[in-house]
């Protein structure tokens, strides 16, 4: 644990952790072995890290249950979530918890609404699945095992297992009179 590291409540850090400068660890936190917090990463609530996991600089985890080789890189949000083994999370992604209807975020799985009856609920993520840069999930969403998620995807509704999503743009480029 390098200098300038906050801890505060229930906090089991196993083997091999490493937590660099300016990170703050608070509420009920187990970061697995081998993992390592960069640098001024917010990690806090009730958030279980698997091993061998990597969190990049200035992230923000709050109430994520994250299996084993959970990668995330910098400037990301990843909050009220649940995300399985295997899962890779480029630089400022965002994980969106909280309706601003006031409703409870609901889950649709096989065409059947779930209501959650939280306040805030992020995202449920299977095995193997990885998103490119600035991608974005409303709440309540269900992404599958083996996913690929390209860079500046919004994800509005669930996405299958074994599923490539990407975003096709067309830039104009024309000259200024």
């Amino acid at each position: 644990i390098e200098k300038n590291v906050e801890m505060e409540g229930n906090i089991y850090l196993d083997e091999g952790v490493k937590v660099l400068s300016g990170s703050k660890l608070s509420g009920n936190i187990y970061i697995g072995k081998n993992s390592t917090i960069y640098n001024n990463v917010l990690v806090r609530g009730n958030t279980s890290i698997g091993d061998n996991s990597i969190i990049g600089f200035s992230t923000d985890i709050k109430n994520v249950l994250a299996s084993n080789n959970f990668l995330v890189g910098p400037i990301c949000f990843i909050s009220d979530s649940i995300i399985g083994t295997n899962c890779f999370f480029g630089g400022c992604c965002r994980t969106g918890n909280y309706r601003f209807d006031n409703q409870s975020p609901n889950l649709k799985y096989r065409n059947k609404i779930i209501p959650t009856q939280l306040d805030k609920f992020g995202l449920i993520v299977g095995d193997n699945s990885k998103f490119g840069m600035s991608v974005i999930s409303m709440p309540g969403r269900i992404v599958g095992s083996n996913c690929i998620v390209g860079s500046q995807v919004q994800i509005v509704k669930n996405i299958p297992s074994n599923k490539k999503v990407f975003l096709k743009q067309n830039l104009e480029i024309t000259e200024i009179e």
